[in-house]
């Protein structure tokens, strides 16, 4: 193949991407925004771990679940790799990828159920829209570090939240600050953070920046304050191309975001993981507690806590539970969040859940909820050992939790996996798997 050639590929399934995959001259082949059966014609844009890439690619056969889509942006935009797929073909799609995950690991599971989002647009309560070399403040091309779009909307935040994006561009345009530039490090604005609280009606912008002074920062305050319970300024002094901030300075309200679910208020720290999904997240607790409910007086052990989010929620229908969590800063505010809504059966530990002494502790159950790389070969040893009356898996890579459930199977009957979607218009999918030891 040669740059710039010409292919045709059939569409045969999707990879973990959400690219549509197939073959061109017996070649793996990967496309964007293309629907497995479809027919697409493209140019050969270069190669990545043996799959040939093709760009600009023309659909000469359409699928029927081809749907036009809602943003001008599709199509081009990394935020939405999925949205023109009919969303009843896009749950089916996570489907089969979860039971392919499964098979292809060798375990003995299934999907026995699909919850479908509540929403499909407007859903998210958090989006880090990035500042692109040229004064773009948006998202990026699909697989793509270096191409960033300028957007002029976007479905996933509410219409407010998207309209706090639009106001900073206009200050922006108010200063001397210059977008960072990834290629050359240099620069001063680099991510604008914006999280909502769906439930609580609170907003939280954070405006990253290297290291230095805002300018018109009363201009920037003034543009913000109507949408805006909390506006800060964080700062991120190294040349890595992410949104934390190592410092936060409050320009109005606190450094943080409350949300109501399940019950509970939550303290959300600028920096901390929260389910992006506030509703679906809401769904999850449930799918979740109805699983601890079946174990009263349970001691609760919860891995990978973040700010308690499962721990908090599950605290009434417990007799005590531990969260566990390397992020500080999060448990930090887990322990506030216990204090504020008076809950007092739980308690938080600042550390890694591979380094967590278990001497003292002998749950009845155990929550895990890792990051998409899975759980640590350590922690999974551990739980294998001490092998705790029930585990409940939650995992955002079904990949991942495939692999990890081969180990467990050898003392754990699992119920059939929930698969609960807080992810529309995304390969993307929350998968929960109950455990029961033998």
């Amino acid at each position: 193949m040669k740059y710039g050639e010409r292919l045709t590929m059939k569409v045969e399934g999707f990879d973990e991407r959400g690219r549509g995959i197939g073959k061109t001259d017996a070649k793996a082949t990967a496309a964007y925004f293309v629907i497995p059966g479809e027919t697409v014609e493209g140019i050969f844009v270069g190669r990545k771990q043996g799959v040939a890439r093709l760009g600009d690619g023309v659909v000469t056969e359409a699928s029927p679940d081809r749907v036009k889509p809602e943003c001008p942006h599709a199509g081009s935009c990394g935020g939405c790799s999925w949205q023109h797929v009919a969303y009843a073909r896009q749950l089916k799609e996570k489907v089969a990828m979860i039971d392919e995950a499964f098979k292809a690991a060798e375990v003995p599971l299934a999907v026995g159920r699909a919850v479908p989002a509540g929403e499909l647009f407007h859903h998210r309560n958090r989006m880090d829209y990035v500042f692109g070399p040229h004064s773009e403040l948006g998202l990026k091309e699909p697989g793509r570090w270096d191409k960033h779009l300028d957007l002029a909307t976007c479905l996933l935040l509410s219409g407010d939240g998207f309209e706090v994006v639009k106001r900073v561009k206009a200050w922006v345009k108010t200063t001397s600050h210059r977008p960072w530039d990834n290629r050359r490090h240099e620069g001063f604005l680099k991510y604008l953070v914006v999280r909502e609280g769906k439930f609580s009606g609170e907003r939280l912008a954070t405006l990253v920046t290297a290291e230095g002074a805002l300018e018109n920062e009363r201009g920037l305050i003034e543009a913000l304050s109507p949408l805006c319970t909390s506006i800060v300024h964080g700062v991120n002094p190294t040349i890595t191309d992410i949104s934390v901030a190592a410092s936060l300075r409050p320009l109005k309200g606190e450094a943080l975001l409350r949300e109501r679910i399940g019950g509970v208020t939550y303290r959300i720290h600028p920096n901390a993981f929260f389910q992006t999904n506030s509703r679906m997240a809401e769904t999850l607790l449930e799918e979740v507690k109805a699983f601890v409910k079946a174990g009263a007086h349970a001691k609760l052990l919860d891995l990978y806590c973040g700010g308690g989010f499962f721990s908090l929620g599950l605290a009434e229908d417990v007799e005590s539970a531990l969260g566990v969590e390397l992020d500080a800063s999060a448990i930090a505010q887990a322990k506030l969040t216990a204090e504020e809504n008076g809950i007092a059966n739980v308690r938080y530990a600042a550390e890694a859940a591979e380094k967590l002494s278990w001497e003292a502790e002998a749950p009845d159950i155990v929550i895990v909820d890792p990051p998409r790389s899975g759980l640590h070969p350590a922690v999974r040893r551990t739980l294998m050992e001490r092998r705790p009356e029930r585990i409940v898996y939650v995992s955002c890579n079904f990949r991942t939790l495939a692999t990890d459930l081969k180990d467990f199977l050898r003392a754990y009957e699992a119920e059939p996996a929930v698969a609960v979607d807080l992810f529309p218009h995304t390969p993307h999918i929350e998968t929960v798997v109950h455990l029961t030891r033998l």
